[in-house]
């Protein structure tokens, strides 16, 4: 029965920096030297341990740490590399480099996959993740996940490790890391072989072959031949001869290479090839050598495919003495295998257990100190509801008061507005009724008055040297002008006839007429139709401000402009006179005031700007 070998990656760039030179040249020999010569890699690496420990160099000796951890692990000494990874971890910790520590979980979580410690290699496995992470490296989160995944896969959680290999392929491919893809299409073809989809299996490990192959990786290539020569001795029907090509493939690659992780996958997969001929003399002699490679690198798993193997072979030549020893041990070795599965549940229920237990210590002293603090809380909780109370009924004393007071604000205000309206109103009834009487009375009697004259000017035209008519005459004209002038001021005809718009326009052509003032204007040309209250007041407000310019600015030119924006109607006129200075409005006459009382009276605002020597700017707006 085939068991597809671990991918492991150490991913580790083993070239420091800004450090001593013979230190770097010990650790760069001796990774040369790992597989072909384990025992000299050693002998450098401890070398470079104590003069990075004499220079005090303390990155230097994490590193010879790390690397002796690696060899170790290489020969299958699981428990020496255990010991001296931590001792490289606890030294990246001292100095807080998170890309050593990245790389030393890593290595630990491959030690402990290695010696089957499932549940201890997931948890370093995402401590490295978690650095990878926080570095912001995305190779090697790739290459973790890929890891994590074939233990995920050794302990059967088949979802867990498809769903880590996803993740993987898609940051590979992002940054088009071939090399990596290699390692993750091994791992995919190990999870179908997991559920006996053969066929997907064979395709991902043909494409992971072709991928190490074409990066010149001699020792995954051959994993992957090795791999691919089991998988085609599980497929039905079985293709012993293309099996026979890879294996003899993986054994060009290997007399080249050490690497004793692979002979053991090569000869096990050998001898069940030979086995299926059943050519049983090479199959033992296969197999022996793969007992001999286990003693480099221990792998129960494998050892325990092997010693099944076996058992068939010398059955099969009815050597059944043989056959039960071999029989016993694999049955052995499952046992243990399975022992160790077991021995690891049960160890977690006892975590559980204690877990539990403790916490039900813990719940009980909580009860007792909850019972004890009972009574005190409550008494606290009613002070508490107490001045909660007290604060409510203040705070809603505070804020009835506070309504109360703006309910008598807004009466005021309301009765100021009538008041303010009724004299308005008063003011405007009054105006029209002087007009007209102005108008209908005395503006009748002067024109009267002024025919009768012209009769009497026929009657007497002979005599010329009286000037006494003409002057009479100019004066009742200038009267009849006068009083025509103030019933306009008082009650624009424009204003009642045409609206507020036209009525402006006739009130800027007459200033026009009368003042040396350059007046421009912008107003719209559609009419628009307003409240007579609001035409009245703001039209009031308009002729008072140019009053005011023509009594006080001493202004030659005058910008005025009328627009309709959204609800509201703005008003901007602007002159180029002497100014003021604001502060001394303070004390302003009634002009301003009664400006101010109108554009209240209608809701709206009217803001000045001005400053001595550059004009003054009115900027009214009102709702309409």
């Amino acid at each position: 029965m085939f068991i597809g070998l671990l991918v492991i990656f150490s991913f580790l760039d083993r070239h420091t920096e800004h450090v001593d030179h013979s230190i770097s040249d010990l650790l760069a020999v001796g990774e040369a030297l790992e597989w072909s010569n384990p025992d000299s890699a050693l002998s450098l690496y401890r070398t470079a341990y104590l003069k990075a420990l004499a220079e005090d160099s303390t990155l230097q000796q994490g590193l010879a740490m790390y690397y002796t951890s690696l060899v170790h692990m290489d020969q299958g000494r699981f428990d020496s590399a255990t010991l001296y990874v931590d001792q490289s971890l606890a030294i990246f910790s001292t100095i807080e480099n998170r890309e050593y520590l990245c790389k030393g979980y890593n290595a630990k979580a491959n030690n402990l996959q290695f010696a089957n410690n499932f549940k201890e290699s997931i948890v370093a496995y995402q401590e490295a993740l978690d650095l990878a992470e926080e570095l912001g490296d995305a190779l090697k989160q790739a290459r973790i996940l890929s890891n994590q995944s074939s233990v995920f896969n050794m302990a059967g959680r088949i979802e867990s490790s498809q769903q880590c290999l996803k993740k993987a392929e898609v940051l590979a491919k992002s940054f088009g890391e071939t090399s990596i893809l290699g390692d993750i299409y091994i791992n995919l073809a190990n999870n179908y072989q997991s559920i006996n989809s053969f066929e997907k299996a064979i395709t991902y490990t043909r494409q992971a072959a072709g991928i190490y192959h074409a990066v010149s990786d001699l020792r995954y290539e051959a994993l992957a031949l090795t791999n691919l020569a089991g998988l085609l001795h599980e497929q039905k029907p079985m293709d012993l001869d293309e099996s026979l090509e890879c294996l003899e493939r993986s054994r060009a690659i290997l007399d080249s290479v050490r690497a004793p992780s692979i002979e053991v996958n090569y000869w096990k997969h050998l001898a069940y090839f030979h086995y299926k001929k059943k050519a049983f003399k090479k199959a033992e002699s296969a197999a022996e050598r793969c007992l001999e490679f286990l003693k480099e690198f221990a792998d129960l798993r494998s050892e325990s495919t092997i010693k099944e193997i076996m058992y068939s072979i010398h059955k099969s030549e009815g050597n059944y003495m043989d056959a039960l020893h071999f029989h016993e041990q694999y049955f052995g070795i499952r046992d243990s295998l399975i022992y160790q599965d077991s021995r690891d549940q049960l160890q977690e229920l006892e975590a559980k257990y204690q877990s539990t237990k403790k916490d039900s210590q813990i719940s009980k002293q909580q009860l007792i100190v909850s019972q004890r603090t009972a009574q005190r809380n409550l008494l606290m909780l009613g002070l508490l509801s107490a001045l909660l109370l007290i604060s409510f009924l203040v705070d809603r004393y505070r804020k009835n008061r506070r309504l109360a007071l703006e309910k008598v604000q807004n009466l005021e205000k309301q009765q100021k507005l009538l008041v303010m309206n009724s004299m308005l109103d008063g003011q405007e009834e009054e105006r029209k009724r002087v007009a007209q009487d102005l108008h209908d009375g005395l503006g009748g009697l002067l024109s009267s008055a002024r025919m009768q004259i012209k009769s009497v000017q026929r009657e007497i035209d002979k005599l010329d040297d009286l000037k006494l008519i003409d002057r009479t005459e100019e004066l009742i004209d200038h009267a009849c002008k006068e009083v025509r002038r103030i019933a306009h001021n008082m009650m624009p005809g424009a204003l009642m006839d045409l609206g507020f718009l036209d009525a402006v326009e006739d009130l800027v052509n007459d200033i026009k007429l009368r003042d040396n003032i350059d007046i421009s204007v912008e107003i719209p040309s559609q009419p628009v139709e307003l409240p007579d209250s609001t035409s009245v007041n703001l039209y009031r407000v308009i002729q008072e401000i140019f009053q005011n310019i023509q009594k006080h600015a001493q202004a030659s030119r005058v910008h005025l402009s009328i627009d309709f924006v959204g609800n509201e109607l703005m008003v901007h006129l602007a002159d180029n006179g002497v100014g003021f200075n604001p502060e001394h409005l303070e004390n302003s006459g009634l002009g301003l005031k009664g400006m101010q009382a109108r554009i209240d009276y209608l809701g709206g605002t009217i803001h000045r700007e001005a400053t001595v020597g550059q004009g003054c700017t009115y900027m009214i707006s009102v709702p309409i």
